[in-house]
């Protein structure tokens, strides 16, 4: 039995007064930091993946275990040809490397230097070779509608030669004014010679004096290029030849100067013929594009 001044029933700073209250008090501060929600932590970044892979790629070394003893044991009484084997083994690798299953991401394949890609069947697969003999593919249209110019067409059709300046002899046909140029239709005649072809632009610059010294720029072409023509003897081709007046140039900038001929190149042929025609004036300058000239038609 105790005193009532027991130091042990005194209220002191370390000591907690005893009672039912203080017990309930306790008990509900503890179902409270129980009670207190807990948040999880986030699994590290990329562990499911990581997960996902090294499964798929058990699975692929099981399945390919599977087929190498299946595939070894199937050579032994079996006599299979060269390649099948491989060809086999790298579909199945093929068709579980690249995420087949759905649960990793596909794998990278590499492919040799040289080899050509993959369209399908390899050209060597025993299905294809045992089925028929192998069908030649059909030859590729051809892009042109016929045969290509100045070709035979049949073993004894001789051919035509092109026209040279040794055949045709120049002829100045007519000459008018208009529009501040000057139009000159000139012909080509086959007087004495074999028949020819030819076909295109000709050639033309204006020349002056004995040695048929060039003046000004060559002719510029203008319109469409024409169609072939066969000259035979006594026939005949023609084209224009436009020069513009040196008036509508700055003197300064065009510089005029006069020429007493024309020189004219047949379409595809280096050798010319002259034709001289008097009061013919162009720029001398580099630039200026005063004369132009038709494709050859047939006159």
């Amino acid at each position: 039995m105790t005193s009532p001044e027991d130091p042990r029933d005194l209220p002191g700073p370390d000591r907690s007064p005893v009672g039912p209250g203080a017990e309930q008090e306790e008990s509900a501060e503890i179902r409270a930091a129980f009670a207190r929600p807990s948040t999880p932590l986030p699994p590290p970044p990329g562990a499911f993946a990581r997960i996902r892979r090294r499964a798929a790629a058990r699975r692929r070394r099981r399945v390919l275990t599977v087929a190498v003893v299946a595939c070894g044991a199937a050579l032994a009484t079996v006599t299979v040809p060269a390649g099948f084997l491989t060809d086999r083994l790298g579909t199945l690798s093929d068709h579980f490397g690249s995420g087949g299953d759905g649960t990793g991401p596909p794998a990278e394949r590499v492919v040799p230097a040289g080899d050509p890609p993959a369209t399908g069947r390899s050209a060597e697969s025993p299905r294809e070779s045992s089925s028929g003999p192998a069908r030649t593919p059909s030859p590729r249209p051809s892009d042109s509608s016929g045969p290509p110019e100045d070709e035979a067409t049949g073993p004894a059709a001789p051919k035509t030669p092109q026209c040279s300046g040794a055949i045709l002899a120049l002829s100045r046909q007519r000459s008018e004014q208009a529009a501040g140029s000057r139009y000159m239709t000139l012909r080509l005649v086959n007087a004495d010679g074999p028949a020819c072809t030819t076909r295109g632009f000709p050639g033309v610059s204006l020349a002056k004096g004995p040695d048929r010294t060039r003046v000004g720029s060559p002719a510029e072409r203008s319109g469409g290029p024409g169609e072939r023509i066969t000259l035979a003897r006594g026939e005949a081709a023609s084209f224009v030849v436009q020069l513009a007046d040196t008036g509508a140039y700055e003197r300064d900038r065009c510089r005029p100067g006069g020429a007493d001929s024309l020189r004219v190149y047949l379409p595809g042929r280096r050798e010319s013929v002259f034709l001289e025609v008097n009061g013919l004036r162009t720029c001398t300058a580099e630039g200026y594009r005063t004369l132009h000239v038709t494709a050859l038609t047939r006159s």
